[in-house]
């Protein structure tokens, strides 16, 4: 039976910081942070 080796560090790191930004998203998808409606408003006079 083989042992198994500890993940890098860096790919811990990277691991984490996916699963981070993943729950940024869900959190402001969850609380309508991305829907202002300002942002196209401001983009749409600018045209």
């Amino acid at each position: 039976m083989t042992e198994r080796r500890p993940l890098p560090a860096w790919l811990v790191g990277l691991l984490i910081a996916i699963v981070l930004f993943v729950v940024f998203l869900l959190v402001t998808s969850w609380l309508g942070l991305g829907d202002d409606p300002g942002v196209e408003d401001a983009l749409a006079s600018r045209a």
